[in-house]
């Protein structure tokens, strides 16, 4: 390979399966000539289409094995959520259930499919229940043959299909000897808790090769366990993965009072009892399983001090599962949604994405020489763009880019301008091609369609579970907004129009709304390159819960992306220093 093209590799301008043809034609030309420039926007658009799907997991099987479900799309409500979800699964169970209609077909397809609920469980055993006076009893209960009978490490359960008669989830035994009892249970009630204790394991086994699912059953964690409870170790030999919870909780252990509590003494949670040992425990489960990556047992869902409800899932556990389902559905159909938008808007009329034909030299230079090309990869102007415009621009985004993006270079984005009247936008993003678009009689658009870019290049920040708490305040306020609207008879939104409410709750525009919210409302910035807070719509809620956590996801966003651009500009640095030491050799 030639040095030039050796290069443009280093950079990331090309790759090593980059034609020939392409890099004789490079050659031939200065690296300031007008074609050459325009090579740059066609690298950029070509490696930008090797770029990976979006997705919510590195592997498929986690994907695939929440869509099997066919959940419904999720509500806003957390609460109206877990119920869907909760519903859909033992709807799921009770209706492959319904397919049992003899002991073969119990055999052959009842147990394979409550086996696979289980699988990550290491104490749990399925089997078909032999006939004898377990048998006899719990069909005595169900009125049906197909026994079940659950094993979890020395207690057994015996679990009666498709019942035709209602009965408790307790212990029943004859009145003749009531030394002969057994422990019955409905379908739904015993492996829908079975089923989300594998998922976590799931989970957690996915969670060695994907720090960013770690991330989230630590943070989830947090949001379970964060009220004040008593405690009953003795802490001082407390292990490492506790230790480690009380730290990133902020959490320190107050002796006086012999409680846990946050360190900067704000305690607006109630102490739990001190005589709740078990829900104590379970609590510690949770710290153990997302600290010190302890998968559960189904044994922690035993009550051996429960005569009738010896089979319990304790809220916290049941909550904590629900709450990482929850996200991970939501992240699915949230990406559903962004790919059918991104379809769309690809497969739109007069593709904005494209270089222009026949561009005017005196643009192409303009192109060539804007002060835009520090930051980007490649710029195009529309040849009725105005100088002075650009010039502003320019100036403007500067000084943004210096105050708040630190300084950040994304050489592997093309940015645009161009009029974008049919496309019925001021602004657009295109995810798939590093591409950003800005309709330059609205240069207002630019911050909006530049935190999409953000979101996009550094890992569909929108999809991570640090800005879930933000997405769903925002979701809440927005469908109550609309709400409202439509109850007063107020049209919100054109059938046919691209802009309906599934737009506005896709995550990745709430993560770029919300940053103009930062900037503009809290940070106070002024610039005509973002929307003034007078001309708002119902898309940028004023709520003050919405800016504390706009707040505190953005400071700390900003921050990052310091250290970001940094580590960016380093990485050059050495791969320019590389390259130079290459072509002497």
């Amino acid at each position: 390979m030639s040095n030039l093209a050796e290069l443009l590799t280093m950079i990331g301008l090309a790759d090593a399966s980059m034609s020939k043809s392409h890099i004789l034609n490079v050659e031939k030309e200065d690296k300031n000539t007008p074609n050459n420039y325009l090579l740059e926007g066609e690298l950029i658009l070509s490696l930008a289409k090797k770029k990976k799907k979006r997705s919510v997991f590195k592997k498929h099987n986690l994907t695939v094995k929440l869509c099997n479900f066919n959940y419904p799309k999720l509500m806003v409500g957390e609460e109206t959520a877990y119920k869907q979800i909760e519903s859909t699964i033992k709807r799921t169970i009770n209706k492959k259930m319904k397919e049992i209609t003899s002991m073969e077909c119990l055999s052959n397809v009842g147990i394979p499919f409550l086996l696979d609920f289980t699988r990550n469980l290491s104490d749990v055993t399925i089997e078909v229940c032999e006939r004898g006076f377990e048998w006899m009893l719990a069909k005595n209960v169900g009125r049906t043959d197909y026994i079940i009978k659950l094993t979890v490490l020395n207690h057994s359960f015996y679990i009666p299909v498709n019942p035709k008669r209602r009965f408790q989830n307790c212990s029943y035994h004859y009145k003749s000897n009531s030394s002969m009892s057994i422990n019955v249970l409905h379908m739904d009630y015993a492996f829908f808790p079975l089923f989300c204790l594998s998922w976590l394991n799931e989970l957690l086994t996915e969670a060695y090769e994907d720090d960013s699912i770690l991330e989230t059953l630590m943070d989830t964690v947090l949001s379970v366990c964060y009220p004040l409870w008593r405690y009953e170790w003795i802490y001082d030999t407390a292990p490492d993965w506790f230790t480690k919870f009380l730290e990133i909780g902020k959490l320190v252990i107050d002796r006086t009072n012999n409680v846990i509590s946050p360190a900067n003494g704000n305690a607006n949670h109630e102490l739990m009892d001190a005589e709740s040992p078990k829900i104590f425990n379970n609590m510690l489960l949770l710290i153990a399983y997302a600290y010190a990556k302890i998968p559960f047992q189904a044994s922690s869902l035993v009550d051996n001090k429960s005569i009738y409800e010896n089979f319990i899932f304790y809220e916290d556990l049941a909550k904590y599962s629900l709450m990482t389902l929850r996200f991970y559905i939501t992240n699915i159909q949230d990406q559903k949604e962004e790919d059918k938008y991104r379809k769309k808007l690809q497969g739109e009329v007069a593709k904005a994405y494209t270089t222009k034909r026949n561009i005017p030299n005196n643009i192409l230079h303009l192109m060539q020489n804007s002060e835009l090309n520090e930051y980007f990869g490649f710029i195009e102007f529309d040849e009725d763009v105005d100088i002075e415009l650009v010039n502003m621009v320019s100036l403007e985004f500067q000084k943004l880019n210096e105050r708040y993006f630190h300084h950040l270079i994304c050489k592997e984005v093309a940015l645009r301008f161009r009029k974008l009247g049919r496309h019925h936008a001021s602004g657009l993003y295109y995810p798939s091609i590093n591409t950003i678009v800005i309709d330059y009689r609205y240069p207002h658009s630019f911050v909006h369609e530049y935190l999409h870019m953000c979101d996009d290049i550094m890992g569909d920040l929108s999809l991570q579970n640090k800005f879930d708490k933000v997405s769903k305040h925002y979701q809440s306020l927005l469908c109550k907004k609309v709400q409202e609207e439509e109850r007063n008879g107020t049209v919100m939104f054109s059938k046919g129009s691209k802009y309906n409410l599934n737009y506005y709750l896709r995550k990745s525009e709430i993560f770029a709304r919300c940053g103009e919210i930062f900037l503009f409302r809290i940070k106070k910035v002024v610039s005509s390159l973002l929307r003034h807070e007078d001309t708002l719509n119902f898309a940028y809620p004023d709520d003050v819960k919405l800016e504390e956590l706009i707040k505190e996801y953005y400071s700390t966003f900003f921050e990052n992306l310091e250290n970001l651009t940094h580590h960016r500009k380093e990485q050059n640095e050495t791969n320019l220093c590389n390259t130079a030491d290459r072509t002497s050799c």
